[in-house]
């Protein structure tokens, strides 16, 4: 038998996800099949860029759970992929971090593999929102408990029916999901391969690491925010009072002109510019509705206005008020991206290394997330080296 256990807020809209979620997989499960899942609604991961993931499903059967699932499988670590067909793949583990969404599908626009939903009559990219959340689950988990499983995100649009999606590749759930449907998105992530021993394929999420260990680890790094919240120093309480506390615009001068023009908030080194700066951008989230952007050169002050604003319960949700902190360089890089500026200057020098890195994960020797570093060290390299030119190019755009 497989046993799901749920631990999270009761009261939360993402909690009642997460029971339809338990129990949708129990209608997939067999009497036979042995295991233990544990859902994790409402997870902050403290301290990173994306801290908001609605809900993390960790699972493992001893003596794994077998599915028939079309996809791409490798027959030795670093061979060629092999073509896709239906394959029996038993699974022993997962790990997956799923951003719940239940906007109509008039507010959602799916383009391929690329799903935006609607906010304010204006499109938020939650493909990317939902990737950048596999990562910060994977650092977090990293800081917090030194453990790093192999995590696939999904994407759960409850109110999308099978019909309103098309077929794969991409990662997302419908209304109502089956565990074979989820096994399906994950092997599309994480490759099956062939288990020699055994004679069959089979998907893990911890390599040959004990998987049971997990549902300690990430019991504790469920808790570890309610631990930073309960022991707050001092100096970091007063700080948050200061950011939190009343309404700060409705009675002040200046506010008419945030968003109108150029507001200067001056003042000599320690006087609190920077609390003065969160207290308005808290305000206008949470009293106003709005979303705000927080640029610094700090990487260290970046940090620590993200750890701030996750205890200031700040949403990080694309598709709601927020507050974003980004460095002044990472939010240049993302924009002459997205204007595809890079792919002028760079010329085939970053689909090259982007084809790769897909073949040294699909090797299985290095993980996904390490690709990732590595493509980041090399926007920011090339960055410096091309300022001038990047710069020339994204003014001409």
């Amino acid at each position: 038998m497989v046993t799901i256990d749920i631990i999270g807020d009761e009261a939360t809209a993402e909690y009642q996800a997460a029971e339809q979620l338990a129990n949708l997989l129990r209608a997939d499960l067999q009497p036979q099949e042995e295991g233990r899942i544990l859902i994790v609604s409402n997870v902050t991961c403290f301290g990173q860029k994306v801290k908001d993931i609605d809900l993390v499903v960790f699972a493992v059967f001893p003596k794994g759970i077998k599915r028939r699932v079309r996809c791409r499988t490798q027959r030795a670590k670093n061979s060629e992929l092999e073509d896709k067909q239906a394959r029996d793949i038993r699974f022993r583990s997962f790990c997956l971090c799923i951003e719940v969404k239940d906007h109509s599908a008039g507010g959602v626009d799916l383009q391929g593999s690329r799903a935006l939903v609607q906010y304010k009559g204006k499109w938020s990219d939650v493909t990317n929102q939902s990737e950048q959340q596999k990562y910060s689950l994977i650092g977090f988990l990293k800081d917090t408990v030194n453990w790093s499983p192999y995590v696939t995100n999904l994407i759960w649009f409850r109110n999308l029916t099978r019909d309103d999606l098309p077929g794969h590749p991409h990662n997302w759930m419908p209304n109502e999901p089956t565990l074979s449907w989820m096994l399906h998105l994950i092997c599309q992530q994480n490759i099956p391969s062939y288990f020699h021993l055994g004679g069959y394929y089979s998907v893990s999420c911890t390599g040959n690491d004990a998987a049971a260990d997990g549902f300690d680890k990430l019991q504790e790094a469920a808790d570890f925010f309610s631990h930073v919240e309960r022991n707050l120093g001092k100096l970091t309480r007063e700080r948050l009072e200061k950011i939190t506390r009343t309404a700060i615009l409705k009675d002040q001068d200046y506010a008419k002109s945030i968003g109108e023009k150029l507001v200067v908030v001056r003042g000599r080194a320690g006087t609190g510019k920077t609390i003065k700066l969160l207290h308005i951008a808290h305000d206008l989230c949470v009293n106003h509705d709005q979303r705000c952007l927080i640029l610094t050169y700090n990487k260290a002050l970046v940090s620590d206005i993200r750890r701030l604003l996750a205890l200031a319960k700040i949403d990080t949700d694309v598709s709601s008020a927020t507050v974003a902190v980004r460095t002044v360089h990472s939010f240049i890089r993302e924009l002459v991206i997205a204007f595809d500026v890079y792919s002028e200057v760079l010329g085939g020098e970053s689909k090259k290394l982007e084809e790769e890195l897909d073949a040294l994960v699909a090797q299985r020797s290095i993980t996904r997330a390490e690709a990732h570093r590595r493509t980041i060290a090399f926007y920011d390299s090339f960055f410096f080296d091309k300022y001038e030119q990047l710069k020339e190019s994204l003014l001409v755009s």
